[in-house]
């Protein structure tokens, strides 16, 4: 919010002791002007705060719920195949709720779009464990 004299929208709790320094406008400028280190590390936290809005945009507008489920589900399995799971049965302890949360939809279309993938062979669910069977098959709805 120095760039463009607004009041910030954030707020921020703290756990544990800290300091909180704040910077007026022109010392930031000051510090860019003085240290190309300082500039490239605020250029770079920017370009990929701007990425990940991009994507966020890109899927509320462009993409399906059974699209960010798959995507998201997909991305669980490739951590978790990386962390030693079997690819053909990998376990996610998720509930509905937190699926729901991370996409911006709620719940009970969670669970409809989680049914399409069971009838589909995608995935199986009882509770907060979600089985995937094929991720092959959830990538491709993922990307389609």
């Amino acid at each position: 919010f120095a760039f463009h004299n607004q009041p910030g929208l954030l707020e921020a709790i703290v756990i544990s002791d800290a300091e909180l320094y704040f910077f007026s406008k022109e010392t930031i400028e000051e510090l860019c002007r003085k240290d190309f280190q300082i500039s490239y590390f605020i250029m770079k936290s920017l370009s990929m705060r701007f990425r990940t809005l991009a994507i966020q945009l890109e899927d509320m507008s462009l993409r399906s719920t059974l699209q960010n489920l798959c995507r998201i589900l997909y991305s669980f399995c490739c951590y978790e195949e990386n962390n030693g799971q079997p690819k053909n049965a990998i376990i996610l302890h998720l509930t509905h709720e937190d699926l729901a949360n991370m996409i911006g939809v709620h719940r009970v279309t969670i669970t409809k779009n989680l049914n399409k993938l069971k009838t589909l062979k995608v995935l199986e669910y009882k509770y907060e464990k979600i089985t995937v069977l094929n991720c092959q098959k959830l990538k491709e709805y993922a990307f389609e």
